[in-house]
Order: structure tokens, then C-alpha cells, then sequence
């Protein structure tokens, strides 16, 4: 597990060899924006990245430590899309080179 961050990183979010995913332009902004509302829930989320060619890492910043722990707790293990995601911390570092 990493260290407590502002930044996380979600895991499983999508399939990097799906049909939306390939073929639909706007799956990533739906995306986005999906994950956006969805951890907005528990603090207010500055950025959210995509990592497009990983398997589904989207990487939410959130404005505190603690709307970020809030939403590990929350998201880890939970299913999405038909998958079942992981939650931890990410680094700055890690949200940069996103």
C-alpha cells in the first residue's frame, strides 16, 4: 500500500482491449466524468487521469489527504462496469507521469 497521498489510483476501471474503449470516442471523457462524480463524494477532486494503454488505471487528485483516504476506503474492492476495482494511494510522481 502507499503512502497517504492526494492522489490515488483506481484499478480495473475499464478493459484496454474493449469494444467502447477502442472504438468509442467519447469513452474516456464519459469516463472522466463518471469518476469525477462518483469520488467528488467524498471531497472535492482537482484532476482525474487516464491511463489509456494500462489495465483501467484512472488516477483521481483530490484537494485533501482525507477526501482521498475517504474514497480508498470506499472504492476499494467495489465493482464497476462488471469488474471488480482496487483503490490505494498513488504518488505525486505517479499522478504526474499519468
Amino acid at each position: 500500500s502507499a503512502p497517504p497521498s492526494t492522489c490515488m489510483l483506481l484499478k480495473n476501471m475499464f478493459d484496454p482491449n474493449g469494444e467502447d474503449e477502442r472504438h468509442d470516442a467519447d469513452f474516456f471523457d464519459d469516463l472522466r466524468e463518471d469518476v469525477s462524480e462518483e469520488c467528488g463524494k467524498h471531497g472535492p477532486v482537482l484532476d482525474a487521469k487516464i491511463e489509456r494503454a494500462s489495465a483501467g488505471f484512472v488516477y483521481p487528485k483530490y484537494g485533501d489527504v482525507e477526501g482521498a483516504g475517504r474514497c480508498v476506503n470506499s472504492m476499494n474492492g467495489r465493482w464497476f462496469a462488471g469488474k471488480q476495482i482496487s483503490a490505494d494511494y498513488a504518488s505525486e510522481d505517479a499522478f504526474a507521469s499519468a
